[in-house]
């Protein structure tokens, strides 16, 4: 609420307000001056925080013996303050706009960060534009609409994939020779079976084929990598 200075008692004639107070034509009072939000005190009037952008001014003091008048403007982005310093009191200051968590300043103002990406609290709106960093997907995930998910069940992907660029994929796990599918990971067969290298771990499961040995041949398991391996030899 504005407060009011009446005129000295026993005086006649116009008379200067006192800095920071205003009047209109035909007052008898002079009313003190309240600065609105973002505004700030310097010199007994009402300025707009730091340069941001180019005001315009939105209300005038106006001195009731010389008529002359300044201006005062909207706050200028990048800085704030609250509604109500006295200009007839000392200088005031803003305070610097500081952007949430996953912000970053564009043009003096506070803005979200593109999808994918993140950014940590506390840039300021007063200085000049800044980033926010790419979300890379660890090992085994991947990027679904710029987040990143883990890998579906028998499939792998390598670390660093960005999660502010487009959709990307895991590769499929392709088991070795004498393996089989079990619940989408690569297993060994049993003894006495084989199967050829390349089953598809992301698809079904497979199963290994049983070795059967023609007349007057033996099994011998051979110690071979990854597992043994049976073979049929001649008696």
């Amino acid at each position: 609420m504005n407060t009011t200075t009446p005129a000295t008692p026993g005086t006649e004639g116009c008379q200067t307000c006192a800095a920071g107070t205003t009047s209109n034509d035909g007052a008898t009072v002079c009313t003190t001056l309240l600065c609105e939000t973002n505004q700030h005190v310097v010199n007994n009037a009402c300025v707009a925080c730091a340069a941001g952008k180019k005001c315009t001014p939105r209300l005038w003091i106006l001195n009731s013996s010389k008529h002359s008048h300044s201006s005062t403007s909207f706050c200028s982005l990048g800085q704030h303050n609250a509604a109500g310093d006295d200009a007839s009191g000392s200088g005031t200051t803003c305070t610097a706009t500081e952007c949430a968590s996953d912000q970053r300043v564009s043009s003096h103002a506070c803005v979200q960060c593109p999808s994918g990406k993140t950014n940590v609290a506390g840039d300021s709106a007063g200085g000049g534009n800044t980033n926010c960093d790419p979300t890379l997907c660890a090992s085994n995930q991947r990027v679904v609409g710029h987040n990143c998910v883990g890998c579906p069940a028998g499939t792998t992907n390598g670390e660093g994939d960005s999660a502010a660029g487009n959709n990307t994929n895991c590769d499929p796990t392709i088991c070795s020779v004498n393996e089989k599918v079990v619940s989408h990971a690569c297993s060994s067969c049993p003894s006495g079976k084989t199967n050829a290298g390349g089953d598809d771990a992301s698809g079904g499961d497979t199963t290994c084929d049983t070795v059967t040995c023609l007349v007057n041949q033996k099994v011998v398991v051979l110690e071979v990598s990854p597992a043994p391996s049976p073979c049929c030899f001649n008696s």
